[in-house]
């Protein structure tokens, strides 16, 4: 596992990288096993959000869902299509050279433009307005996350605890769950000077005969799909 840059004084950039179980499909996580033990997913909340906040100087909205544009935004509703939605938008922004629509990314009401939704989350986060402006700043924020992923993980190691990182998320022990999310949460508040909630999914198998329930799920791996056969299980 490496980190990667995207300027050689190594500003750019800098998420964690190589790792098999970065690229592994959401659907075989449960799957894994650390030290024999099933595991946890601990993901940060609108981590890039809230890292624009930090760029800004200001201090984020607290109990609230960052990507929300109710009453912001045309034909907006509060469904899970709508929130990837923004969620990739936002988080595609901080890299735009061009204010056009990033690519990959499906709105539901298909008449929006780009300056739409720019507006709308402007008028969500009215003191990002500098930050919004600045070209590039993503490569800045991505070495930032990847800084307080790396010391994270060393925290871990130091209790003699296995992390598996997924960019801004990371994979435990399901017994250290609430132990990995206290220290998530005060290393980013030593670095940022507030801390960024953080949400815990314990990763189970499903039963055997669930498997066709869900088989007409696009992101069902097809190895989910046989009826027989060990299921993949990798040891860390």
């Amino acid at each position: 596992m490496s980190e990667e840059y995207a300027r050689e004084d190594y500003v750019g950039f800098g998420r964690l990288y190589g790792a098999f179980w970065i690229g592994m499909k959401k659907c075989l996580r449960p799957f894994l096993r650390i030290e024999g033990e099933n595991c946890a997913l601990i993901d940060f909340s609108s981590m890039n959000v809230n890292l624009a906040y930090f760029f800004a100087g200001e201090l984020p909205p607290t109990d609230e869902d960052l990507y929300d544009l109710t009453g912001l935004l045309c034909g907006f509703e509060k469904t899970p299509e709508w929130r990837k939605a923004v969620k990739k938008f936002v988080s595609s922004i901080w890299f735009c050279k061009n204010k056009t629509m990033p690519h990959g990314i499906w709105i539901p009401n298909q008449k929006l433009k780009y300056q739409d939704i720019w507006f709308a989350v402007l008028r969500r986060h009215p003191k990002l307005r500098s930050v919004l402006s600045t070209r590039n700043i993503g490569y800045r924020m991505a070495w930032f996350e990847g800084d307080i992923m790396v010391t994270i993980l060393l925290q871990m190691k130091s209790r003699g605890i296995v992390g598996l990182p997924i960019h801004d998320g990371l994979i435990c022990p399901q017994s250290k769950a609430d132990e990995v999310k206290q220290i998530m949460s005060q290393v980013t508040l030593e670095k940022l000077g507030f801390s960024i909630p953080s949400s815990v999914k314990i990763l189970e198998p499903m039963k055997p005969e669930a498997h066709w329930a869900v088989a007409v799920d696009p992101q069902i791996s097809e190895d989910l799909k046989r009826k027989s056969g060990p299921w993949p299980r990798s040891q860390v």
